[in-house]
């Protein structure tokens, strides 16, 4: 296989076993699966913001094209006209070069056309034949270079808008004034307003620089799962941008994970108390808003999949805390028992009392069970293989 970091940038068009071969080297290379995501948000930073300046890409070869007057038909030119292309330019200079490379291409491909033109086809003999008709016995016509073998041309040239410039552009803008935080093992992350931020191990998350001159009330999660614990600042939302999500929170608890969905990047969002609007990236008119206990998921940068209940405990269980919403108090004594090795049984008279709380399961079943025997006013009894919690 190709260097595996030269091919993150080509994936969609190397051949199966390629991608296979790929795939292998990111599950066991964390710096080759940190590079990906990095590669990952940067695209989906580019695109977004090529999207928004440059919506309509056929204008810019269009814009190549206007320095030959007689290329463009009058409703060419028209759209042009009414087309603000100044203002891309001057944002994505990797565009500048991307209109040169366009011109050149056309260059090259009117100096091939001209020198072929006119030269005579080979042809096979024919075999003779007992009637030949007149179409056969008409001489052939001599390649004309026309209008339709323009637009042809015109359309291939779309495919060269790579625009490198943009690229380090982005990345230089994007990045500074970030600190970059990889997390070998679980990891808790103290924001400068209080906020908390629990890193699965294996993700990468991007928080401001104390002092830098961003946003504090920002994060990025470039791979993997983290819970976020955030401080409620009704005049100033927290956002959570993942490479092809955005995440708008007023003070809430809720968890992101970045999974891959056919090999394009997919963002799930749970929601464990609070509210959160969640968008794909630069499109936050398709933005939808999760209630507690619901969870949504965006892949690539199509609209969110509607929110729907999920099971907030087993989500967010790699925690080491019992998130429970609605759940009975028999079946929270039953995760707290599972979590720590202790027997736990619960009366009959309160086995089926809705609880809604958070457990933290590291300090071992009583310091769990304790809260849980105060919101149901039941005692919390030893037994001899365990707990009980008696009416």
């Amino acid at each position: 296989m190709r260097d595996a970091t030269d091919l993150l940038a080509l994936y969609d068009d190397l051949s199966p076993d390629e991608q296979a071969a790929l795939r292998d080297a990111l599950g066991t290379d964390p710096a080759l699966a940190e590079a990906a995501a990095r590669w990952r948000s940067l695209r989906a930073g580019v695109r977004a913001e090529l999207s928004r300046d440059l919506p309509d890409r056929a204008l810019l070869v269009l814009h190549a094209l206007a320095d030959r007057p007689e290329d463009l038909s009058e409703s060419d030119r028209q759209r042009l006209a009414a087309a603000d292309l100044d203002g891309a330019l001057a944002q994505h200079p990797g565009l500048v070069a991307a209109v040169e490379r366009i011109r050149a291409d056309r260059d090259a491909f009117d100096a091939i056309w001209q020198e072929h033109a006119d030269a005579p086809i080979r042809r096979e003999p024919r075999r003779r034949s007992a009637a030949p008709s007149r179409s056969a016995m008409a001489p052939a016509a001599r390649p004309a270079r026309s209008r339709p073998t323009r637009w042809a041309w015109r359309a291939s040239a779309l495919v060269v808008i790579v625009a490198f410039g943009a690229l380090l552009t982005f990345l230089y803008n994007r990045d500074a004034g970030f600190q970059r935080i990889v997390a070998g093992e679980q990891t808790l992350v103290a924001l400068a307003d209080g906020s908390e931020v629990e890193l699965a191990p294996g993700a990468v998350l991007m928080i401001p620089r104390e002092g830098a001159d961003v946003d504090p009330r920002q994060a990025r999660l470039l791979t993997g799962a983290a819970l976020f614990d955030i401080v409620r600042q009704p005049d100033a939302p927290f956002h959570v941008q993942t490479p092809n999500a955005d995440v708008t929170v007023l003070g809430t608890t809720f968890s992101v994970e970045i999974t891959e969905v056919q090999s394009e990047d997919a963002t799930r969002v749970v929601l464990a108390s609070g509210r959160v609007r969640v968008a794909p990236r630069e499109l936050d008119e398709q933005a939808v808003t999760l209630a507690p206990g619901e969870a949504t998921e965006v892949v690539r940068f199509d609209a969110p999949a509607a929110p729907r209940a999920t099971d907030v405990a087993a989500d967010l269980a790699w925690t080491g805390e019992l998130y429970a919403r609605e759940l009975s108090a028999a079946e929270v004594a039953r995760r707290i028992a599972q979590a720590t090795g202790q027997r736990v049984e619960v009366d009959a008279a309160i086995a089926g009392e809705p609880v809604s709380g958070t457990f933290h399961l590291d300090e071992g079943a009583e310091a769990a069970l304790r809260p849980l025997a105060l919101a149901l006013g039941a005692d919390l009894l030893r037994t001899a293989d365990g707990f009980r919690l008696a009416q």
